[in-house]
């Protein structure tokens, strides 16, 4: 306690005054355990696009921006494992209409 007590005063690193940027650094750790926890029920674009949606809206994007982008992000990140890749992601209603 007593180096405590003569190192001064603690102040907080400038990225926690933001709530904003606090949830820039908890948001993909709470997408990644959602998409784990949901992906083999839902599927991976169910999952993707409004992840991605979210994402950039907490960025700052319009609506609108983050909409088209959680769509194409989505579906393409998908078509792009599984196709080009060869990587099998969790599939459901909405892979199974690609």
């Amino acid at each position: 306690m007593r180096g405590l007590r003569e190192a001064g005063s603690f102040s907080r690193p400038q990225w926690l005054g933001s709530p904003r940027r606090i949830l820039l650094v908890l948001y993909p750790l709470a997408a990644i355990v959602v998409f784990i926890t949901f992906a083999p029920e839902l599927g991976t674009i169910a999952l993707a696009v409004p992840m991605v949606v979210i994402h950039c809206l907490i960025y700052g994007l319009r609506p609108a921006s983050a909409i088209a982008t959680g769509l194409v992000a989505g579906v393409g990140i998908s078509l792009v494992f599984t196709h080009l890749l060869g990587v099998a992601l969790p599939e459901g209603i909405i892979e199974g209409l690609l």
